[in-house]
């Protein structure tokens, strides 16, 4: 936990990392830097890993006196120091965190379940059946083998009112909320494909995968839900449009485009940092008998959409673009002890 974790830190050090955490622990305005303060507090795991790495003396590395204020997001100054016998290494610490916004985008994207349409104040956010007319008037005239497969699912008052409401177009609404249940219980149930009833259904890429096992996730919920998209496209939104293909669940996925580039921007932010301090320690140059480690560690929270993306992949795909640095990821969830 945090407590052991701060417990390490030797009261030299401690004082220090207080120093630098006050300022966001309230501003002047009443508000409190909690991104802020947790950032800086993660500059304590830097102190932790060099201490495992046998370095006797750790060190905060104070920012220029100097030099004005940096602006938000241009930290002029590496983190630590830390110096033995056989040598000293320079390291900067980074975050990568996410807006409320990424948050409530990337839950929507990655559940499976069908969504009703919801009004939040003002704000109408559509529902995933896009033109339930149109999806009814499947359903109840059993156009094609999986419309009568969903028919024969559904219970006898769900048929009925399917049935009584497509003559009142202005009430079908009214049914989207039974219909969503129901088409969610189906997801969760056994898996729906069988060759003969999808035979005329045009297989989207995805969905091909996950029935072949190229792509895996738990249970049939997230094939059936791409075999319904192909089945009723136009009438369905396209939940497999809104994963970005692979990237949560093949066996080994891929790092996300987006993450990688705020990955890769804050491992370079942090090199810039690391040799701008160097040359405020030594302006005329390293001294030749100094060996000199450079490490960035980068903190990633594991709600950043990205649970499933393991730290040592992370970690092996940035440290292939460095050279002369080492890049060292951890999970945001798990603190040393």
């Amino acid at each position: 936990m945090v407590e052991r974790m701060l417990g390490r830190l030797d009261s030299g050090p401690w004082e220090v990392l207080k120093g630098k955490l006050l300022p966001y622990s309230h501003s002047k305005d009443g508000s409190y830097g909690w991104r802020q303060f947790w950032n800086t507090l993660n500059e304590a795991r830097g102190y932790v890993l060099l201490k495992d790495r046998g370095f006797p003396s750790v060190t905060f590395i104070p920012p220029p006196k100097d030099k004005k204020k940096p602006k938000k997001g241009e930290d002029d100054s590496a983190d630590l120091l830390g110096d033995s016998p056989t040598g000293m290494v320079i390291l900067d610490v980074k975050t990568v965190n996410r807006s409320n916004n990424d948050i409530e985008t990337s839950q929507r994207r990655i559940d499976t379940h069908f969504r009703e349409a919801t009004k939040i104040g003002k704000e109408e956010r559509p529902g995933d059946i896009k033109d339930i007319r149109g999806f009814a008037e499947k359903l109840v005239q059993q156009v094609d083998r999986v419309s009568a497969f969903l028919w024969q699912q559904f219970d006898k008052p769900l048929q009925e009112q399917l049935q009584n409401l497509l003559g009142e177009p202005a009430n079908l609404r009214s049914i989207e909320a039974p219909l969503v249940t129901e088409l969610n219980r189906i997801l969760d149930g056994r898996c729906i494909y069988e060759q003969k009833r999808f035979s005329g259904v045009r297989l989207h890429r995805m969905t091909e995968h996950l029935l072949d096992g190229t792509l895996q996730c738990a249970g049939f919920v997230c094939v059936n839900r791409c075999l319904l998209d192909d089945a009723y496209e136009g009438q369905l939104s396209r939940w497999s449009a809104s994963v970005s293909g692979v990237e949560l669940y093949c066996a080994s996925p891929p790092i996300p485009a987006k993450f990688r580039i705020k990955c890769e921007r804050l491992v370079q932010r942090a090199r810039e940092q690391i040799d701008r301090t160097l040359e405020r320690i030594w302006p005329s140059g390293i001294p030749s008998d100094k060996r000199i480690d450079k490490i960035v560690l980068l903190v990633v929270h594991r709600d950043f959409g990205c649970s499933d993306i393991r730290m040592s992949q992370l970690q092996a795909e940035l440290q292939r673009q460095q050279t002369g640095f080492e890049v060292v990821c951890q999970s945001g969830d798990d603190w040393p002890t």
